[in-house]
């Protein structure tokens, strides 16, 4: 059938909730308990935080215990010297 439309009605079955929370004066934002609760957030749970233009996601990072030792560690050893110098000093 020319010029016909066909319409399709779609059907999103998200369950999206907005809580509205406040950003402290230390940049601290308190996740509702019903949210933490059903996604297993626990004491000590790392996260990250993506940005997509001005949207911003809190994902669970499952990190090993190595990468986070490397993340934590990384920059640690900043001396401001070269590696030349470094090598030089070592070298007595």
């Amino acid at each position: 059938m020319r010029g016909s439309r066909v319409r399709t009605k779609l059907r999103v079955r998200a369950e999206l909730k907005f809580d509205v929370m406040r950003v402290t004066s230390k940049g601290r934002v308190t996740i509702p308990k019903e949210i933490r609760d059903r996604l297993d957030f626990q004491p000590g749970t790392d996260v990250e935080f993506v940005t997509n233009g001005k949207v911003l996601y809190l994902v669970k990072t499952n990190l090993s215990r190595g990468e986070k030792l490397v993340l934590r560690m990384r920059g640690a050893a900043a001396l401001g010297m070269t590696t030349d110098e470094v090598l030089a000093m070592t070298r007595g």
